[in-house]
């Protein structure tokens, strides 16, 4: 059958109301739902006939309303009106022409979607702006030459987002911090975009099959299959420098030292006043 969709509603005594279905086209799967708003989400697909990528706005219309004489009777039911789903026109992102492989979406803001997508050559990412019920994509940014597998995204802020998948040649998981940046050109009235990229290896031993989620702004979560932990799940937290910090202890050089970014650093020595400090070149006063 056609790809359809529909939407459901927990009423009173964790009833659950489903809707009619509303169908969305043919020729489509991959689907990837974008939270932006209690009444707005996107749906994102692919298209099987032109292999194209494609967002396209929801907007849901739930109206609940209670036909009770006696506000006092719990054996009263709650009436609960039909739910209706207005789709908005569909954008085509410009993806290669080839069959994608992955496809996955994620909100940066309650207008703007990040979406990311990869065939057997190379993976990409669109953002996609939206105002007034009107979708807007910027140019593809391609973050990787190979095929990547097991792609996942997931958006810290409305400027970050971190990607992770894993390649073949070596088997390895790959994590990338995106930055995104809009500028106003001083030449014309239209933005210029740039999303930029910063990239890791998870692992050096044979690592695949992750998955990446954002904890906070300046945190996220990553779980893969990790050869060099007898062939076990593991789960590892990064996270996102927010500015200078104070070393909580001394190290030498190559040594790693805890950082304190908030709160009350202790165990330090205090400078005099009216007397004049040097900075060494191994770092000391």
């Amino acid at each position: 059958g056609d790809p359809t969709m529909i939407v459901g509603q927990i009423t009173e005594g964790n009833k659950v109301h489903f809707s009619n279905t509303t169908v969305l086209g043919e020729h489509m799967d991959g689907f990837s739902l974008v939270h932006l708003a209690t009444d707005r989400l996107a749906v994102v697909y692919r298209n099987l006939r032109t292999k194209q990528a494609v967002v396209r706005m929801v907007v849901v219309s739930q109206p609940v309303g209670a036909d009770v004489d006696d506000p006092q009777d719990d054996d009263q039911e709650l009436t609960v009106g039909e739910a209706s789903i207005i789709l908005g026109e569909p954008l085509a992102l410009a993806t290669p022409g080839r069959l994608l492989t992955y496809l996955q979406a994620s909100a940066m803001s309650a207008s703007r979607i990040v979406v990311a997508y990869a065939d057997g050559s190379e993976g990409n990412v669109v953002i996609v702006e939206t105002a007034g019920g009107v979708l807007t994509a910027g140019l593809p940014t391609r973050f990787s030459n190979t095929k990547p597998l097991s792609l996942t995204v997931s958006a810290l802020s409305h400027q970050t987002i971190m990607l992770s998948y894993y390649t073949n040649n070596p088997w390895r998981t790959m994590v990338l911090k995106g930055d995104y940046y809009v500028s106003q050109s001083t030449e014309k009235s239209s933005a210029n975009q740039e999303l930029s990229f910063t990239e890791s290896t998870l692992s050096e031993e044979y690592s695949t099959h992750c998955h990446v989620s954002a904890l906070s702004t300046h945190s996220f979560a990553v779980v893969f299959y990790d050869g060099a932990n007898e062939d076990a799940g593991t789960a590892v937290v990064g996270m996102i420098g927010q500015g200078s910090g104070v070393a909580t202890g001394s190290a030498t050089e190559g040594e790693q030292v805890p950082v304190l970014f908030s709160g009350v650093s202790s165990g330090h020595r205090g400078l005099t006043i009216g007397m004049c400090y040097y900075a060494s070149s191994d770092g000391s006063l």
